[in-house]
């Protein structure tokens, strides 16, 4: 989401009209029909820039679309050579080479006759006194360090104008010289420009170009691919009507740069998946439809297209593209953010939004400008955009205006673990009420805006950087990126918020680690380190896995005291335990238990290990016993291997463990599975020689799809019930883990079983879903009061005169009356389910709110099953100690058209009820009931007055077109229209009883009330005379 308004703001006076955004690692690049601009990517300070000359666009065309090439680099080295590729309207790309240099500052000191002065030069990284053998050994070290793409020194500060020796006032980032010049200007070959497209092979040197059959061109009679190989500009042709499986003209054609293959729409519509492998193309169908506009999802088989004018979401797998769900999204361009969580949508009105990977609105332009209700000019500031861009590292979003005059540059946050950050603050959520603050050390401040997020799709050995933020039971955080990781302090102690201290870890180790995933368990902070395999661990049967992940276990227990003063080194040598697994990881997930905690992994090549973590254990030997202060040993090892033609594992993003025997597999696609075991007997192993029996058989069923991600909560019901709730990007989905792992079941095995009966008695698998609303869900709060929803909410606050800010706050959602109404329709037993929900506080508001939204229930296909619903839900109150204050408090918030359909299904009537109150001799119901009843006759058509028991009829029929009347005192005062007496005699008496019992409690001022509002009733004054004559 949006984390504030521009941090970041530059005007602009480009030549020609802008045609598209570009980011080149830490340049940003504008590209118009003439020119390219280049900005810094975190400063948006301008570089360089170069305008074609005139005889060039005169002989080549004008710019009119501009790509990049996507490199996957192995580790953080720095790139000193980078192409821009941009296609003119006369089929030629005009190939831009940017140059940095990183051996030199941007700003230098020269004098008069242009000497250089003064230039960066290393310092001592310390605020004491310059030393000459401190600058040496600064120098040395930054050599030493530095990479060959890198030739300039890995200097830990530099003397300039960008940078302090103060390590707080780095800012992150340098500023290099860019230079810009035109490389090479490629023809693209016959035809015009909007009947050929090109792309760049990722991690390659080949261009593909498309032409599209053109039957006035002699030339380009078919459709063809053009292959140029741009480390030797050799051409090859290929016509695809050689091709037996290329039966219709293509229509248009899309590329996916992650995946390297192509999705053909031919002129029937049919869809075709093509691949280049070995110099040839090899292509099968995937399925049909007219799709335009695709967009491919970088990090997972999603993709987003435009079909019949409405924006659809697939899912390309097993060689069928799946259709997911239909996006409620207006017309306009949409782009994928690198890492694959979210997506940018550009109205073609100039609104935007951000929207996660399944359709949730994380962010929307047009809904800040409602809020802001004109107090603010949108059309020339960041509200209103031409091209939106998602940077690199997902962490910043850069706007154009929609009259491009300005390029802003907005922060985004992530969140890892349920703690936020960006690129300056670690955000911790205390007890789902408050946000705690902490500064993002600057080391890994400076590491966020050089990160790039990388595609690692059908790559999974592939080392990367990755920032992994965790929390332990005790309050402490622990950040990790690549090879540096640091520990904190508590955040809290004593019921206080601390600031936290920080232990960077130093590492002993020859080899530098890679740190792909961390977490706590307890007193220990355990890593997965992904290394390169060294020789002598090759297999030789397999030489594919050059990389292995390791767990290592590293005791953290000292840094609990770090703010008493103690001097405390976190290292390699805190380390306890080490041991990897000849393989990598796919996910690795840890399940906190009583006794026994639980690791699960998934490897890269199938298998699903399952560790025992267990504190202070005594193992007796037979000649000693040996104490351990953590225990780690093997529960057991599941083979997938028969899985991998139904599911991708190397495609999980999140794993779990289910009463350690089912495990669930979610697909960065969003299809939630589960693995069942169906043995009888418990997956736990009693003995060593139980581990290799047979004894375990699994079932693969898939629960649902388009899945955001899954939690585990357990609610305090009379007994602790584990639930499971998952976020389809519109709603959550709350099931209860027991009935979930019963009733699953694969119903494609079901439409075989020789046992009918069976199979029918297997009820379907029903969630408790719960409509998102605007808030992006975290977590469910439970406690003694309520259930409640806790997420996030951006909102608009204006100051001064036009001026606003954007600001995330922390929003809560009841849903407890979510659970009791999915018990009353899919539970039969009413008293069990009032049990269950009675120690709540919040249990009496909640049936009052679900006796108001079954009152107001009008949508006809739903209509029948609500009246079935309103009458248990009748029956549930009567369980409680006052039906009738839940009934009274309803009736007074509802419009009175509504009431009828109350006593139909209450089976009673208004006089009824009230002589029910009566019986109670509640005089604070029977006032409050009182003033509903008055109201509720005054509403009526004439002529009911005589008939009380049709009054409830009457009213239902006659109050469907009439405005919203509230039943407080003072809106049926204002609303009475001065009609003549409309009290009969039964209304008479029952009044004259209920002053009685109101003065008897000296009411007084109910007393005052209510007589006046007879007075409005009865003008002739005759009644209150009565009731003074009988209460004296």
């Amino acid at each position: 989401m949006i984390d504030g308004c521009p941090n970041f703001a530059i005007g602009l006076n480009l030549e020609g009209e802008v045609i598209d955004v570009i980011q080149l690692h830490q340049i940003v690049a504008l590209i118009t029909t003439t020119s390219v601009y280049i900005y810094h990517s975190y400063t948006l300070l301008p570089l360089a820039n170069h305008t074609r000359s005139s005889s060039s666009i005169e002989s080549n065309g004008v710019n009119i679309k501009a790509k990049k090439k996507l490199i996957h680099t192995p580790h953080s080295g720095r790139q000193s050579k980078l192409n821009l590729f941009i296609q003119t309207d006369s089929n030629f790309i005009v190939i831009y080479q940017i140059s940095i240099d990183y051996s030199h500052p941007i700003y230098e000191v020269h004098n008069s006759n242009h000497e250089l002065i003064q230039a960066a030069v290393p310092m001592n990284y310390s605020l004491g006194n310059f030393s000459f053998t401190k600058f040496l050994q600064s120098a040395t070290k930054s050599f030493m360090q530095g990479h060959d793409e890198d030739v300039s020194p890995k200097l830990e500060n530099v003397e300039s104008i960008n940078n302090n020796s103060i390590d707080d006032e780095l800012g992150g980032y340098d500023i290099e010289p860019v230079k810009l010049s035109v490389y090479k200007v490629l023809q693209m070959g016959s035809g015009s420009a909007g009947e050929q497209q090109f792309w760049l092979r990722s991690n390659s040197h080949e261009l593909f170009v498309f032409n599209f059959a053109n039957e006035s061109n002699e030339e380009v009679k078919g459709d063809s691919f053009q292959i140029v190989d741009l480390s030797t500009f050799e051409t090859k042709l290929i016509d695809l009507s050689i091709y037996k499986w290329f039966k219709h003209t293509a229509k248009r054609i899309f590329y996916n740069q992650f995946e390297d293959y192509f999705l053909l729409v031919t002129e029937n519509n049919e869809v075709l998946h093509i691949k280049y492998e070995s110099e040839d193309f090899h292509a099968h169908t995937v399925g049909s439809g007219d799709l335009d506009n695709v967009n491919f999802s970088p990090s997972s088989s999603l993709l987003i297209s435009e079909e019949s004018e409405t924006w659809k979401l697939f899912n390309l797998k097993d060689r069928i593209l799946e259709k997911l769900k239909t996006l409620t999204i207006p017309q306009g361009k949409i782009s994928w953010a690198s890492c694959g969580d979210f997506f940018t949508l550009t109205e073609d009105s100039g609104h935007w939004k951000l929207l996660s990977r399944f359709g949730k609105v994380l962010f929307d332009t047009l809904q800040t400008v409602n809020e802001l209700n004109g107090k603010h000019d949108q059309t020339a500031g960041f509200l209103n955009a031409k091209f939106i861009l998602v940077g690199e590292n997902s962490n910043t979003v850069y706007v154009l205006s929609q009259v491009t005059n300005k390029l802003y540059s907005i922060p985004l946050y992530n969140m890892v673990n349920d703690i936020v950050y960006n690129k300056n603050y670690i955000t911790v959520i205390e007890n789902h009420r408050n946000f705690v603050r902490f500064p993002m050390l600057p080391k890994f401040k400076r590491l966020l805006l050089q990160h790039e997020s990388v595609s690692s799709v059908g790559k999974p050995s592939t080392p990367h950087g990755k920032l992994i933020l965790s929390k332990s039971s005790f309050g402490q955080l622990s950040i990790s990126y690549g090879d540096n990781i640091a520990v904190s302090t508590p955040i809290h102690s004593g019921g206080q918020t601390n600031h936290v201290l920080w232990f960077n870890f130093k590492n002993h180790f020859a080899d530098a680690m890679n740190i792909i995933d961390q977490f706590w368990f307890q007193d220990y902070l355990i890593v997965v380190n992904r290394r390169v395999q060294h020789d002598f661990e090759a297999d030789d049967d397999d030489s594919t896995e050059h990389f292995v992940d390791e767990v290592i276990v590293f005791d953290t227990s000292r840094t609990k005291y770090g703010m008493s003063g103690e001097n405390i080194v976190l290292s390699s040598d805190a380390l306890l335990w080490r041991y990897d697994f000849k393989c990598t990881f796919v996910v690795t997930q840890l399940i906190q238990d009583k006794d026994v905690s639980h690791v699960v992994i998934l490897t890269a090549d199938s298998r699903l290990v399952v560790l025992d973590l267990v504190t202070d254990k005594t193992v007796n030997l037979d000649t000693e016993s040996k104490h351990y202060r953590i225990f780690i040993s093997t529960n057991k090892t599941v083979q997938l291997s028969s899985l991998k033609h139904k599911l991708n594992l190397h495609d999980t993003r999140q794993i779990s463990m289910i009463d350690k025997r089912h495990f669930l597999f979610l697909s960065k696609s969003g299809e939630l599975y589960l693995l069942k075991n169906v043995s009888r007997t418990s997956s736990i192993s009693k003995s060593p020689t139980d581990v290799i029996k047979p004894s375990n058989m699994y079932d693969l069923i898939k629960l649902n799809s388009s899945i955001e991600f899954f939690k585990f909560v357990t609610i305090p019901f009379q007994s602790p019930v584990p639930f499971i709730y998952l976020f389809n990007g519109n709603q959550i989905l709350i099931y209860d883990v027991d009935e979930m792992v019963v009733k699953a079941h694969n119903k494609l095995h079901n439409a075989h079983q020789e046992d009918v009966f069976e199979a029918e008695e297997e009820s379907e698998l029903v969630p408790i879903a719960i409509d998102a609303d605007d808030i992006l869900p975290l977590e469910i709060e439970t406690d003694s009061k309520t259930i409640n929803l806790i997420g996030l909410e951006s909102s608009n606050q204006t100051y001064h005169h036009d001026d606003f800010i954007i600001k995330n706050k922390l929003a809560h959602k009841l849903i407890l009356n979510n659970f009791i109404e999915f018990d009353l329709v899919h539970r039969g037993d009413l008293e069990s389910t009032f049990n269950k929900y009675k120690p709540f506080t919040n249990f009496q508001f909640c049936l009052e709110l679900l006796l108001f939204k079954l009152l107001v229930e009008e949508e006809p296909q739903v209509e029948s099953q609500s009246i079935l619903t309103l009458k248990r839900l009748f029956q549930l109150i009567e369980f409680t100690e006052s039906p009738e204050s839940i009934y009274i408090n309803c009736l007074r918030k509802i419009e009175v058209a509504y009431w009828g359909k109350f006593f139909d299904v209450l089976n009673t009537t208004p006089v009824k009820f009230m002589d029910r109150l009566i019986k109670l001799d509640n005089v604070e119901l029977c006032y409050h009931y009182l003033i509903v009843y008055l109201n509720y006759k005054r509403e009526g058509e004439p002529g009911d007055d005589n008939d009380n028991d049709n009054d409830s009829d009457s009213d239902s029929d006659s109050e469907n077109d009439n405005d919203v009347k509230k039943t407080t005192t003072s809106t049926l005062i204002a609303n009475v229209n001065g009609s003549s007496d409309q009290l009969n005699d039964d209304d008479k008496q029952i009044i004259v009883q209920i002053i009685k019992m109101l003065a008897e409690s000296e009411k007084w001022d109910w007393c005052f009330e209510l007589c006046r509002f007879i007075k409005i009733l009865e003008p002739s004054g005759s009644f209150l005379k009565e009731i003074k004559a009988q209460v004296g």
